[in-house]
């Protein structure tokens, strides 16, 4: 079985130009390296190395002149300086493998953290978008998983009425993601040769920029079939069956 790895994922995706620029400054979790993040870095995010479904994830904030936040585990703790958040976090990390990642705002209008949910597959050599997902979580959370509270919506709806684009701007970011989706599958293909598909994570700053959050090695599709329209659900189910069809040949 192949083991899942984001600091793995992070060094594929920073090899590559075409989304090493669109990848958060990642590193594994140290009392150094948390450190410099939060000197550099105004959030950041604390990961299981092998973690899933947004289990066991920190979120840590630089509060102007009163210190940092810790949240997470369903808490929210107030520590004065770095020293202190290293001590809070290390009750939850010394077991286990973890990265810090650069937080980046992925967010509503309404403040709402989102990202996008890109569905990417391998048929006939060529890698497919089986599709897309939006997932939103609330103004409280910052994880947008179905499995802590998130709510996945229609592209559609998260484009005109979250994030308030029209229908150009919409077909414009659709376009720029598949496009991101296929680059980062490419890149990932060099460390897990072979691999048939991936749920690959983005999201996008206020600005515009995306950004990728997580290529998931195993993806589920039960967040598309939460979906009122099916197509996408269906497209998925259908691409596994044609790839299936093709190696029994």
């Amino acid at each position: 079985m192949v083991k899942k790895s984001k600091w793995k994922q992070a060094r594929l995706l920073r090899k590559r130009r075409e989304t090493a620029k669109c990848f958060p400054e990642t590193a594994p979790y140290s009392k150094a390296n948390l450190k410099s993040f939060l000197n550099r870095h105004p959030a950041i995010y604390i990961k299981p190395d092998s973690g899933g479904q947004g289990r066991g994830i920190f979120r840590v904030t630089r509060v102007s002149g009163k210190g940092y936040r810790i949240e997470g585990a369903r808490k929210r703790i107030h520590c004065k300086n770095l020293e202190d958040v290293h001590r809070t976090l290390w009750s939850s990390v010394q077991y286990r493998n973890h990265i810090i990642q650069q937080g980046i705002r992925s967010v509503t209008p309404r403040g709402c953290s989102f990202d996008i949910r890109v569905h990417v597959q391998r048929l006939g050599g060529e890698w497919v978008i089986g599709g897309m997902v939006g997932k939103l979580g609330s103004a409280s959370g910052f994880v947008t998983n179905r499995h802590r509270g998130g709510r996945p919506v229609s592209l559609n709806e998260l484009f005109a009425n979250h994030l308030g684009l029209t229908g150009r701007e919409g077909r414009r970011v659709r376009n720029r993601l598949k496009h991101l989706a296929r680059e980062t599958a490419k890149a990932m293909n060099q460390g897990y040769r072979g691999w048939p598909e991936y749920g690959i994570d983005i999201g996008m700053k206020p600005n515009g920029t995306l950004w990728v959050f997580e290529a998931n090695i195993t993806p589920g599709i039960a967040v598309f079939a939460a979906l009122k329209d099916q197509r996408p659900y269906r497209g998925i189910l259908r691409n596994r069956r044609l790839r299936r069809q093709k190696n029994s040949v």
